[in-house]
This record gives C-alpha cells, structure tokens and sequence, in this order.
C-alpha cells in the first residue's frame, strides 16, 4: 500500500468553500508522486460562517479536479492525466471518502 503523507488544506471563502490541496504521495517502490487539486464545498446557506463557529452539517460533498506529477520514466503517464473527484468528507471524525477519476 502506496503511503500518503498528511496533507495540507486552505479553506477560502468567497461565495462558496473553496479547497486547495498540496501533498506528495510515497509509492511502495519509494517513487514520489506530486499531488494538487483545488475544489469547491458547498456548505449550504451560511454554512461557512456556521462552519468557523463550530455548527456545521455531518458530511459536505467536496468536488475537485486533481493533477499528479512526477519525474520518475515509470510513471511518466500520470503527467497526462486530468482527473476529476468527488469526495464525501465527515466532519465527525475527520475522515474522507474519495472517488476519483481520470478523463480521457
């Protein structure tokens, strides 16, 4: 199994949620594999201010769009991908489901 570092996360507000994710991925093979996506959240109505207080709904669907890189011949073929995800975050225990796909 591939190891996958804490990422870091920047919650924005504008008119909705915005996500913007960094991190680098640690394949079994030791190879580094680049990781960013941006994304939108939709809290709902007043969801952001109700987010900073505490008040918030138990799950939020986070669409995103993420790009992988890397300098390694063996995976050379993540560089041409652009994939899209769907990602149901639990907010009671701070975990994610994610289904990601990549566009062809």
């Amino acid at each position: 199994m591939s190891k996958f570092p804490p990422l870091t996360a920047d919650l924005k507000k504008v008119d909705s949620s915005f996500t913007d994710v960094r991190g680098t991925i640690e394949m079994t093979d030791g190879i580094l594999i680049y990781l960013s996506y941006t994304g939108v959240m939709d809290l709902g109505e007043n969801g952001y201010q109700n987010f900073l207080n505490g008040q918030f709904s138990p799950t939020a669907k986070i669409h995103t769009t993420p790009r992988l890189q890397t300098a390694h011949p063996n995976y050379q073929w993540l560089n041409r991908l652009q994939c899209v995800g769907i990602t149901e975050l639990n907010f009671a225990t701070f975990e994610a489901d994610f289904d990601v796909y990549a566009l062809r």
